[in-house]
């Protein structure tokens, strides 16, 4: 799978605003914090996504580069400080990149 179509799974599983979460990596439907590959999770953040994908850390790196270089911080402090349309725009960003770049 290339970088891009790992990032693009990423994004799908948190585009809706009901699958996304903050402050914790995944939550069940009452809101509970679980571990991201748990059975009962229904929401995630963007770490949690990523781990639930099993995406690479070499994959992951296109996603810290991003957001350092839009907001200044790491893909977890867009999440939990910045929100679900920064967290988008990363990703977006990101996979766009990678297809720039030929990892398609």
């Amino acid at each position: 799978m290339s970088t891009a179509e790992e990032i693009a799974r990423v994004r799908r599983r948190i585009t809706k605003l009901s699958r996304w979460t903050q402050g914790a990596s995944a939550r069940t439907a009452g809101g509970a914090p679980v571990e991201p590959d748990a059975f009962v999770a229904v929401r995630w953040c963007v770490e949690g996504a990523r781990r639930r994908e099993r995406m690479t850390d070499d994959v992951y790196w296109h996603i810290e580069r991003v957001s350092a270089e839009l907001f200044g911080c790491s893909p977890l402090g867009v999440n939990d400080e910045l929100g679900h349309a920064a967290v988008l725009r990363v990703l977006d960003e990101a996979e766009r990149r990678a297809k720039e770049e030929g990892d398609v």
